[in-house]
This record gives structure tokens, C-alpha cells and sequence, in this order.
């Protein structure tokens, strides 16, 4: 769960199974009690506009029993909006994959209308774009497999983290897959270009 610069945040699920969101500033937040109480007012003002807003349940502006400032509300049904956002960032492969199954099956996921008939859908793609995706999104599959093969024999996690200890090794043995795949692509210049310009580790200076 997201937390922002200025606040840790506790998801507690209570026995009847509903679930309230605690908000713990940071004693570094400034203005103290002032900036709890405003956000609480001001989260309140939104939701009695109509807005969907998670409700306050309570509020403390001073440390009391608690040790810390804090907000309780309730938690909203749905999807993060970070998380409604993102894959709309680029070219996402994965999303145009999932529209052109949409496109596919839409007769099959929407409501018909009162004639029997479903309404218009409105994602129109050709069957080249179809298969020119779908072909884009299995490429890409074979290549994730590929890096997380590669992430396996290297030790390291999917964002490239590994711990100090085994950095040196997983650095020398980037460089050693890295050369290989160069050394392999030495017939397809286009293939070697691409090698080097997406190569998955960001190598940086490798004489460092």
C-alpha cells in the first residue's frame, strides 16, 4: 500500500472482516496536530460534496495512548489509482494483448440490449493488428523468461537487487553472459545493436 512521503500506513482487518486504514504522520510532518487536523477536515469537506472519499472514523492531534498523531478511516472498494494508471504509460503489450481479447470475446462479456442484441464494440481492430500483437506479446514473454532465467543464474531479484556479498560475483557474471550474447549476434548487426542498447543490466562502468 502506498504511503507517501509523510505518512507509514496500517491496513488492520477488524473480526467482522471490515477493514480501516490507520495513518501514522511522521514526526518529522510539520505543522503538528495542524496538518492531521486539516487533512481530516479536508477529506471530510470532499466526501460530504459527493466525492468518493474514505470516511473518517477518528482522529488524534496529540500522542496520546497511541504515541502518534494519527487518522482511522474506513477503506474504499476498488482499484488504487496508481495502479488504474499505470498501464496506460507506453506502449503497454500486456494491455493491447488484453484488448484485443476483449475485442474477441466482447460479445460474450457485455450485457445484450432489449433486442437481444449486444451493443457495439469499441475497440475495432483489423486481424493484422490482431496478429501483429499477439505476436509482439509472445515475443515478450520468451524474453522475460529469458531475463529470469538470467536473474536465476546471476542471484539477483527482478529489479537486479542482490546482497553485498554476492554483488562482485553477479557483476562478473553479466559480464560474462553479456559478452557471450555480443559474441553470438556478431553475424546480425541489427541483433547486436539491439543486444547492447536493451541489454537488461544496467552495467554502468564496468572497469569501476
Amino acid at each position: 500500500m502506498a504511503e507517501g512521503g509523510f505518512n507509514r500506513v496500517f491496513e488492520i482487518l477488524m473480526k467482522d472482516s471490515t477493514t480501516i486504514i490507520a495513518r501514522l504522520p511522521y514526526p518529522s510532518t510539520f505543522p503538528r496536530r495542524l496538518a492531521v487536523a486539516s487533512e481530516a477536515a479536508t477529506i471530510d469537506f470532499i466526501r460530504a460534496h459527493g466525492i468518493p472519499t474514505p470516511k473518517i472514523l477518528a482522529y488524534a492531534t496529540g500522542e496520546k495512548s497511541v504515541g502518534s498523531e494519527c487518522i482511522l478511516m474506513e477503506k474504499l472498494s476498488g482499484q488504487p489509482i496508481g495502479d488504474a494508471c499505470e498501464p496506460w504509460e507506453g506502449l503497454s503489450t500486456t494491455l493491447q494483448y488484453d484488448l484485443v481479447k476483449v475485442e474477441k470475446k466482447w460479445a460474450e462479456i457485455v450485457s445484450p440490449k432489449q433486442d437481444g442484441t449486444a451493443p457495439e464494440c469499441p475497440i475495432t481492430l483489423t486481424q493484422q493488428e490482431a496478429d501483429d500483437i499477439h505476436a509482439l506479446e509472445e515475443s515478450h514473454r520468451d524474453a522475460d523468461g529469458d531475463v529470469e532465467n538470467i536473474n536465476g543464474f546471476l542471484g539477483v531479484a527482478s529489479d537486479g537487487w542482490t546482497t553485498n556479498e554476492n554483488f562482485e560475483t553477479a557483476k562478473s557474471k553479466a559480464a560474462y553472459i553479456r559478452e557471450r550474447a555480443l559474441t553470438s549476434a556478431d553475424d546480425d548487426p541489427w541483433l547486436r545493436e539491439m543486444s547492447e542498447r536493451h541489454w537488461p543490466f544496467d552495467d554502468y562502468d564496468e572497469a569501476e
